[in-house]
């Protein structure tokens, strides 16, 4: 695991999730869905010009609110020579628009047995993380939790979700938002030589699928986005990578998202640390 993290630390992946859309960096939505992390192999079709308007709906719909809850499941696959790694995330994370987050993080190895539990909670300025099967916990400002890449774990759509910048976010949530005016920022972000979109009809198990990939051939990273055209709301985000001889494929399955949620004054408050013994910092991992 640690060398998965620090592969994807030297690939940028992370610090891609939180910066790489500063102007639409919250498309990602979901309805609830019962599958399973599956490999959605290739489009059927590939189009020269992807489909914008149903991107620009989907951004729509993530942004409407300034709180999302997401169930995810996470699958983290690393490969190389001598080396395969497989292992499961189930994860629950609340966010509130701009900087405050809980997340509860589960880990699971691919037999289904329970490995380390983990808390991580942001107020807005500081980070607590915590592993409560060892009774640790560490605090760290939320710029230092922003670079340890390990944000990616608390679910990529909600990262997404809290990097959406503040002009964006009040367009959408006093309804002035048009499909033409997401449509033309999509053209000046996606359509340009160092940030190529495409988009394809897929058809998976009998339901059909809108999937859009984009690369960063730089840093050697690429995402798929997997969208219900119906609905508008995506349905699983894949990320693949290679770092070296190092092949890394992380997906998410967001499994349901509720934007009608009460926020208390306990959600972004850690619980009490009187049983917990405090340490300079905490690296998640499996087992």
């Amino acid at each position: 695991m640690k060398r998965i993290i620090e592969a994807i630390a030297l690939l940028g992946i992370t610090a891609s999730v939180w910066g790489l859309l500063p102007g639409l960096s919250g498309q990602l939505s979901s309805a609830e869905t019962n599958l399973e992390i599956v490999d959605l192999g290739k489009e059927t079709s590939t189009e020269t010009q992807p489909n914008l308007t149903l991107l620009a709906r989907t951004v729509a719909n993530f942004f409407r609110g300034d709180r999302a809850e997401t169930e995810s499941a996470l699958e983290i696959r690393g490969t190389s020579p001598g080396l395969i790694f497989q292992v499961y995330l189930q994860v629950n994370t609340i966010v509130q628009s701009p900087q405050r987050f809980r997340s509860e993080i589960v880990f699971r190895d691919p037999g289904g047995a329970v490995g380390h539990r983990y808390l991580v909670i942001s107020d807005g300025d500081r980070v607590w993380t915590s592993n409560t099967d060892l009774g640790i916990y560490a605090i760290s400002d939320f710029q230092n939790f922003k670079q340890s890449n390990h944000g990616f774990l608390m679910g990529f759509s909600s990262l997404l979700f809290l990097d959406a910048s503040p002009k964006v976010r009040e367009t959408v949530t006093t309804n002035n938002i048009s499909e033409s005016n997401v449509v033309d920022v999509l053209h000046s972000i996606f359509l340009s030589e160092k940030l190529p979109l495409q988009g394809g009809d897929r058809q998976i198990q009998g339901r059909n699928y809108y999937a859009y990939s984009y690369s960063d051939s730089l840093k050697g990273f690429s995402y798929r986005v997997f969208v219900n055209p119906t609905t508008a709301t995506v349905e699983q985000i894949e990320l693949t990578g290679k770092h070296g001889d190092l092949d890394i494929v992380v997906t998410e399955k967001i499994r349901q998202r509720r934007e009608s949620l009460t926020i208390n004054a306990n959600t972004f408050s850690f619980p009490s640390t009187a049983r917990m013994q405090p340490v300079e910092s905490i690296s998640i991992g499996p087992f």
